[in-house]
Order: C-alpha cells, then structure tokens, then sequence
C-alpha cells in the first residue's frame, strides 16, 4: 500500500511541471547594428493581468 501511495505522489508532481521554453533571436537597431544589453522580458496573461515568467539581457551581437 506505501508503494502505490509513492507512485500516485509521484504521478501527481509530474502533472503540475511547467514546460522548459528557449526563446532564439536577436534585437536590433533600423539600421541592423545590434542592441548590447538590452533587457528582454517574457509575460503570459493571468487573471490579475500579466505575470513575468523570465527575463534575460542581450550580449555584444544582440542574442
């Protein structure tokens, strides 16, 4: 019975894991030179409006 009570805890953690989602691309300018630092945020809506759920920053070429 503790074995069966294991397994279905188990099976009830992978159900609430969110899925792992790279964002690839680049921010630049009009005229293409690239942004350095720029501060790139990712939102999903909620019901009290928008939730953050990552940021990162850009490097040197704009990735």
């Amino acid at each position: 019975m503790k074995f069966i009570t294991i397994i279905l805890f188990y099976l009830c953690l992978c159900t609430i894991c969110n899925a792992q989602v790279k964002f690839i691309g680049s921010v630049k300018l009009h005229n293409g030179s690239p942004v350095e630092s720029a501060i790139i945020i990712a939102k999903i809506p909620s019901e009290k409006g928008e939730r953050i759920v990552a940021n990162t920053r850009t490097d040197e070429q704009g990735h």
